[in-house]
């Protein structure tokens, strides 16, 4: 079965080794995901919803890169 891994391109994935989801089959599995950047800032300090939001939207777009979908309720 093959294996494709997803990359968000955060230094903790390269540092740590590990995929932000990971697609076997047609199964998607995603990884804890924070509110953390590509260089490691976090993003909406201070502020629970914007860190949420942004952290919804980094698994959409892993979900969209294994050609999974899904519907996302944020404004």
């Amino acid at each position: 079965m093959s294996r494709q891994l997803i990359s968000s391109g955060t230094v903790w994935e390269k540092k740590f080794g590990y995929s932000r989801a990971v697609k076997v089959g047609n199964l998607v599995f995603v990884a804890g995901t924070t509110a953390a950047n590509e260089n490691g800032e976090v993003v909406g300090k201070d502020d629970v919803y914007q860190q949420a939001i942004f952290i919804y939207k980094k698994i959409e777009k892993a979900l969209q890169e294994a050609g999974a979908s899904c519907k996302m309720l944020y404004a």
